[in-house]
């Protein structure tokens, strides 16, 4: 479900923010945050993601194909050996490589998966922003929604009173905040 159609939010502190997600949203980051630490490896990692987190985490490697186009080879099958004899981040990952979280694109940067607090600034209704919240900077992942926790149960009571239905739940806000 996009954020924004979805009424059903959970809400909690995090880092002195107070956070707001569609409750499908942070029970999908949860998964993703709860297999980047617990996977020993990449078919563990893949096994435990949704295929479309899967397929959006595959787009920082080099594929075969693109592979293959920076090479000649007799066949399709002497193409497929040697693009898997390549090392680690050369390539695809395979199912019994090695997994590291630092490994996963994006993460590092914290740029994968998304950030909560971030995307916020995309579906909470904007007359909510205004009222209680203002826009910040991080110093590497750009804007980000900052609404003061102290104004938590207003928040709350604002967003109920457009429709949303909210349910105060630190630990799966700080989850799928990756906290």
């Amino acid at each position: 479900m996009t954020p924004g159609k979805e009424r059903d939010i959970v809400c909690g502190t995090v880092a002195e923010n107070f956070v707001l997600i569609p409750r499908s949203e942070a029970l999908r980051l949860v998964s993703i945050h709860k297999a980047i630490n617990h996977s020993k490896t990449w078919g563990d990692f893949k096994r435990q993601l949704r295929p479309e987190d899967w397929q959006e985490v595959l787009k920082g490697f080099p594929t075969l194909a693109d592979y293959r186009d920076e090479e000649s080879f007799a066949s399709d099958e002497e193409a497929l050996e040697s693009y898997h004899s390549l090392r680690f981040g050369e390539r695809m990952p395979i199912d019994s490589d090695k997994f590291k979280p630092d490994w996963v694109p994006g993460f590092s940067d914290g740029d994968w998966p998304q950030w909560p607090a971030q995307q916020a600034l995309n579906w909470v209704p904007a007359k909510i922003q205004r009222q209680f919240g203002k826009t910040n900077s991080s110093a590497l992942n750009g804007s980000f929604l900052k609404l003061d926790p102290q104004r938590a149960a207003e928040i709350i009571a604002a967003m109920e009173e457009i429709g949303y239905v909210c349910e105060r739940n630190d630990a799966l806000v700080q989850s799928a905040s990756g906290h």
